[in-house]
């Protein structure tokens, strides 16, 4: 007695043929298949032997005597036939050829469990046996369960073995969708013109794995041939980006697919029609990998190739991509990590007024914050800040709920649960002098749960502690109680204890004028130590104090204990402590002179009561001095070239 699910399944065949099955879920029917042919990771080689003998021997066994069919379906649910699907093929294929069964054995059974069995893995046997039958009614069979995602692995397989198979497979590869679609254009052999079109044109739309898809049957000759010949039309153009935008999707892939030949085809409809952010981004992944050392298409371009690489670049740099970028940051769809990347190659500088929209429903994303922190301009940073202190949920990332170590968090791949936290620990992190502006949201960040935001709140505390330092101790103190982190405690009571010795002294400096950037030119004159840093309250700074970190020298005039005073200050002005007097009067007389000299700290005591640095005399001066004299040489006004 046929079961219901085939006489449905029969009924929609008999009315829309080739159409998937309405009554499936697409985005889950086929799974199982798919991940057992393309992962094939579930058992061994060994394991797939015995259980295709297993089940060979149960089925051989049911020939002969009834009821034994039972067994056959509690073996099949226990080891689903598709972990050793083409085992169990091959060993039918030799017992034909030894006649020890028959095609019409493997028909009459095949029809019985796709017909009459409820069990879906019975359904699949039944399909898998109907391979071997050789007739047209098991062909019928095939098509009808063809239209349904869970079986239409076992039906196309079996289709193989029909005359007209790749015609078949391409109905339903044009048809389907979902896991269905991904096993359908599997098997399709691009045998004909029609085919190779439909599969560029066609093939890869899919509501799911659309670049699997693409990958499965991308051939560059192809792609050369269709979108090379006959007019370049603006639909041809729309199907050239959608399926390189796959590509791009995957850096390893696109590595592997793309060749220069490509790229450069894509270029002539890129300066031919008009451009959106899908075409630029194609067109800047393509590009990135003409300039990618590591890649092994970069590292053979023949210098024509690279000459027109050049062009390439030169040509799509001339382009005016402001508003594209914009729009898309603004109401598009693409990670927004992409369009950031993209605009700073195109030295498109975005406000913080650009991600407003975007803000509104990602408030805490971590591309946005780190673009918008890294650059110079205080007013973005400031507007920032404000926002994601308005939006941040200070009670949800509260420390007495849990402690979250850097180790727990992927900075790669935030975790939603986690990005109101490295929100604030970015802002928290990278305030600097704005500090001062926000030392309540430090004193909130010092009870919050991220361990790096703690370390980064209580650092901007030590730093301003002069603007309200009764108000930080009291509270740095309730932190301290609380903190289970014992570094990190530790600092803290380093810090209190400092606070009640009278004779430890914290000051700031401005430094703008001496600090520079170490420069390959730069000349070493001696190493020295810090004096006087029993003096100074270094827990303000000690997060700052680790070998290779830059400081300052500056002159300390009014001094009334050594007129050659000169000081040493970090990098953000903190001092912490003094040149020796017995080796500051040649360091003096430079300085005074107009010299820049800073230092690299090259040895710390594990108590700070000993930091050892290497002084340089930096270069910068000369540059400036060289630059004036052409500057002056370029004005003719001066009468230098008269």
């Amino acid at each position: 007695m046929k079961t219901k699910k085939f006489v449905d399944l029969m009924e929609w065949w008999n009315k829309y043929k080739y159409k998937p099955y309405e009554k499936i879920d697409m985005l889950m029917a086929g799974e199982k298949e798919c991940d057992a042919i393309y992962l094939d990771q579930s058992i061994t080689a060994r394991e797939k032997e015995e259980l295709a003998n297993g089940l060979l021997e149960i089925l051989i066994e049911s020939f002969k005597y009834e009821g034994k069919a039972e067994d056959v379906i509690r073996f099949i649910k226990r080891f689903p036939i598709i972990d050793y699907y083409f085992i169990f093929i091959d060993k039918i294929k030799i017992l034909l050829k030894e006649r020890m069964i028959t095609k019409e054995e493997l028909f009459i059974t095949g029809k019985y469990y796709a017909n009459e069995c409820e069990e879906s893995e019975g359904i699949k046997l039944g399909l898998t046996l109907l391979r071997f039958a050789d007739n047209i009614d098991a062909l019928e069979i095939l098509k009808i369960y063809s239209n349904h995602n869970e079986f239409i692995f076992y039906c196309i397989e079996a289709i193989k073995e029909y005359s007209m198979c790749n015609s078949i497979i391409f109905n339903i590869a044009k048809a389907s969708n979902g896991y269905g679609k991904i096993i359908a254009v599997s098997n399709l052999e691009p045998l004909t013109e029609e085919i190779k079109e439909w599969i560029i044109e066609e093939g890869s739309l899919n509501n799911i794995l659309e670049e699997v898809l693409l990958i499965l049957k991308f051939n560059e000759y192809d792609y050369l041939n269709y979108f090379g010949s006959g007019r370049k039309t603006k639909n041809k153009y729309e199907i050239f980006t959608r399926n390189l935008k796959l590509l791009c999707q995957i850096e390893d892939t696109l590595r592997e697919y793309i060749t220069f030949e490509i790229i450069n085809l894509y270029f002539e409809y890129y300066k031919k029609f008009d451009i959106n952010f899908d075409n630029l981004y194609v067109m800047y992944s393509m590009l990135m990998l003409l300039y990618d050392e590591d890649n092994k298409m970069a590292s053979e371009l023949s210098e024509f190739e690279k000459e027109l690489r050049d062009n390439i670049t030169n040509k799509i740099l001339s382009y005016n991509y402001e508003e594209i970028i914009k729009d898309e940051i603004s109401f598009g769809s693409y990670d927004k990590k992409i369009a950031i990347d993209i605009a700073s190659v195109f030295d498109i500088e975005l406000k913080f007024n650009d991600f407003k929209d975007v803000l509104k429903y990602e408030p805490f994303n971590n591309y946005i914050y780190q673009y918008i922190l890294e650059k110079e301009d205080k007013l973005d940073k400031n507007n920032l800040i404000k926002f994601a202190c308005e939006n941040i949920d200070f009670d949800k990332i509260n420390y007495e709920k849990e402690t979250i170590y850097e180790e727990e968090i992927n900075k790669e791949y935030i975790d939603y649960r986690y990005a109101q936290d490295i929100a604030l620990y970015l802002i928290i992190s990278d305030m600097e002098d704005l500090a001062k502006d926000y030392i309540d949201i430090n004193i909130k960040a010092l009870k919050t749960r991220y361990i790096a935001t703690r370390r980064a709140a209580f650092a901007n505390l030590k730093n301003f502690y002069e603007y309200k330092s009764k108000e930080i101790n009291e509270e740095i103190k309730i932190a301290c109680s609380l903190e289970d982190d014992k570094n990190l405690k530790r600092s803290m009571e380093r810090f209190l204890n400092n606070r009640n010795d009278e004779e430890k002294e914290s000051r700031f400096i401005n430094i703008e004028d001496v600090k520079v950037k170490p420069h390959s030119k730069d000349i070493f004159l001696l190493q020295t130590h810090i004096a006087g840093i029993k003096y100074r309250d270094l827990t303000i700074i000690e997060e700052k104090l680790i070998k290779g970190k830059e400081v300052f020298l500056k002159r300390e005039k009014d001094n009334l204990y050594d007129k050659n005073s000169i000081m040493i200050l970090a990098d953000n002005g903190y001092l912490l402590g003094y040149i020796p007097k017995s080796e500051n009067v040649i360091l003096k007389n430079l300085i005074d002179y107009g010299k820049i000299i800073y230092g690299e700290i090259t040895d710390i005591s594990e108590d700070f009561s000993e930091i050892k640095v290497d002084l340089f005399l930096s270069y910068v001066d000369v540059i400036e001095e060289v630059s004036a004299t052409l500057n002056m040489m370029a004005d003719e006004s001066i009468g230098y070239l008269n």
